[in-house]
C-alpha cells in the first residue's frame, strides 16, 4: 500500500449542483480482514459513528488517516492481516477559481512503517502452578485478624 487519497465530491459532474450538500456520518471505513478477537481493543473502525450531518453543507471535509498494518497470530499459527488507523479531520469551505463553493469529503492515507503483530498463547502450566503455590502458601502463613473490643 502506497500514500494515497479518495474523495467524494461534485467537481466532476456534468452540470454542478446549485445547493451541494456534504454533511455525512460514516458508518464503517476499515481495510483489510476484519478480526473479531475479544481481547483485541484496536482501532479498526477509528470513523465509525463519525457525524458531520450538523456542520456547514458547503463545507469540505478532510480526513487524513495513518494506517498500521497488523498481524494476528492464532495458536495454530494461521495468521490473519488486517489494518488499524488513526484520523485527523479538518473542516473548511474551498472555493475554486470561478470563486464558485466545491465541496468535498477526502480521505488522504499513509502507511506506518511499522506492524503490530498480536500472537496467542497458552499460560505456561508452571506459571499456573507457581500461581496456586504461591496463594496457599500466604494462605497458610498469614496469621488472622483479631479484634478486641473493651
Amino acid at each position: 500500500m502506497v500514500p494515497g487519497n479518495f474523495h467524494v465530491s461534485t467537481h466532476s459532474a456534468t452540470a454542478q449542483p446549485q445547493n451541494p450538500d456534504m454533511t455525512h456520518i460514516i458508518h464503517k471505513l476499515s481495510f483489510g480482514d476484519k478480526l473479531q478477537v475479544q481481547n483485541i481493543h484496536g482501532a479498526f473502525n477509528a470513523l465509525e459513528g463519525a457525524d458531520k450531518l450538523s456542520s456547514n453543507p458547503l463545507a469540505s471535509h478532510d480526513y487524513v488517516l495513518k494506517i498500521v498494518p497488523t498481524v494476528y497470530e492464532e495458536m495454530n499459527g494461521k495468521q490473519r492481516y488486517s489494518y488499524q488507523y488513526t484520523v485527523a479531520n479538518k473542516e473548511y469551505v474551498a472555493f475554486s477559481h470561478t470563486g464558485r463553493i466545491i465541496p468535498a469529503i477526502w480521505f488522504r492515507y499513509d502507511l506506518s512503517p511499522i506492524t503490530v503483530k498480536y500472537t496467542e498463547r497458552r499460560q505456561p502450566l508452571y506459571r499456573f502452578i507457581t500461581t496456586a503455590v504461591n496463594i496457599g502458601i500466604h494462605t497458610v502463613t498469614t496469621p488472622p485478624l483479631c479484634f478486641y473490643f473493651a
